[in-house]
């Protein structure tokens, strides 16, 4: 069936469309990440910043905050309506493009055989397209007996991003100051 969510859903959804995901900055570099208040950059928190990562066609520049490490990387144009999208947590409307990089580049499982039959994915990547099986696993954790929880077939299947997979500690000054430079 599915897995739970174990890392950011910035992590998740975000990164692929960049062709990156957590394990794209070295063994065990990656600590996290998380988008701007704009959505038009991700923010990677890294134990070191590598000049391989400053390669990346993506990345913009790095800093250091409280002894903490951030690479920041900018959003190609293609995807800043999925990025909005993912701020108001509506993934299953990202476009098939979008959803076909997270669900080969995320590094999650997604349709993958168990032994015996059957086949597991994580829950992050069968929220892109409403999966049923995900809907009624939902269902039965929700339920208590005699209390049925019945989700509704047009509702997303996926918690909305909170504060915890944005970065707000300056970044907008940052970028203005680069940008005027």
């Amino acid at each position: 069936m599915s897995e739970k969510r174990s890392i950011s859903l910035c992590s998740t959804y975000i990164l692929p469309l960049l062709g990156m995901n957590r394990y794209s900055f070295g063994e065990s570099n990656f600590i996290n990440s998380y988008i701007n208040e704009e959505g038009n950059h991700a923010i990677v928190e890294l134990k070191i910043i590598t000049q391989a990562i400053q390669r990346h066609n993506r990345f913009r520049f790095s800093f250091k905050n409280d002894e903490r490490n951030f690479a920041v990387f900018e959003i190609p144009t293609e995807f800043l309506e999925t990025v909005q999208l993912f701020i108001q947590g509506k993934y299953s409307q990202f476009s098939q493009t979008a959803k076909t990089l997270i669900k080969k580049g995320s590094a999650l499982k997604y349709h993958v055989a168990k032994p015996g039959g059957g086949y597991t994915s994580a829950r992050e990547l069968l929220a892109l397209d409403k999966h049923e099986e995900l809907r009624r696993a939902l269902e039965q954790e929700l339920s208590i007996p005699g209390s049925p929880v019945r989700i509704d077939r047009n509702a997303e299947l996926q918690d909305i991003p909170d504060e915890r997979d944005f970065y707000k500690l300056g970044l907008r000054k940052s970028l203005e100051i680069l940008t005027a430079i």
